[in-house]
């Protein structure tokens, strides 16, 4: 049963029918299928501007993981949809609430409060979620055409980034940015970023190092550093 649920539902969240689809949820026995469902109503309920009700629906569930994923989501659809008011109250209701922050950031530059979304940055505790971000405001200014609102983002991000204790994690977001900096028109500053990213990884001694060192030599090549690329290959190992 919690399995044809599973597939039944998102069929009606499509059409939008989330009465049905939430009273189909509570007829479940399964506490885990049933907490899954309520928070994919809950999500479409936020992003169909039914924010009242998606909170009801995150408050039936009875998993607290899952519980605060839900709010998490609802959060997010707010932010996107403009409400951010809205999704700052949801924040400000949850224990980690940087991913919503994020979102509201986001938003708040795409409506030119780039003040306001200085502000929300300022309050995200952990950088990995501060340079998300930033990354994304950077891809709408690039998108905008304008490169300098995107190299100051970037910049921003790169120093989030050193912050980020999770090595693989900083690496990861080192080559996002650097790529970023490229797309942006300024390979110099690909160049330094890759380079960053490529020191750390040549020193892990785990799966991860090859496939690290391999996307920096790509992320090189496309910044114009054939040379660096290629020098950066011969240290990986899984030819």
């Amino acid at each position: 049963r919690s399995v044809a649920m599973m597939a039944v539902i998102p069929g009606f969240l499509a059409k939008d029918k989330v009465d049905l689809a939430a009273e189909l949820a509570n007829t479940l026995d399964d506490p885990y299928a049933r907490d899954r469902l309520l928070g994919a109503i809950a999500e479409r309920c936020a992003a169909i501007d039914d924010e009242e009700y998606a909170l009801q629906l995150v408050e039936a569930m009875d998993e607290p993981a899952m519980q605060a994923q839900a709010m998490e989501k609802v959060g997010l659809q707010l932010a996107a949809l403009g409400k951010t008011d809205a999704a700052r109250s949801v924040a400000d209701s949850m224990d980690h609430r940087d991913r919503v922050l994020a979102g509201i950031a986001v938003r708040q530059s795409e409506d030119g409060g780039r003040e306001a979304a200085a502000e929300t940055l300022a309050e995200i505790a952990f950088p990995s979620a501060a340079v998300h971000a930033l990354l994304t405001i950077a891809a709408a200014s690039i998108e905008k055409e304008d490169m300098t609102a995107a190299v100051g983002a970037l910049d921003e991000a790169a120093e989030h980034a050193d912050q980020i204790e999770h090595v693989e994690e900083r690496i990861r977001s080192l080559i996002d940015i650097g790529n970023s900096f490229s797309a942006a028109g300024r390979n110099d500053r690909a160049i330094e970023t890759l380079d960053k990213a490529r020191e750390s990884a040549e020193l892990l001694d785990n799966v991860h190092r090859d496939g690290f060192l391999a996307a920096a030599s790509i992320g090189l090549l496309r910044a114009g550093s054939l040379e660096l690329a290629d020098r950066i290959l011969d240290a990986v190992v899984d030819k």
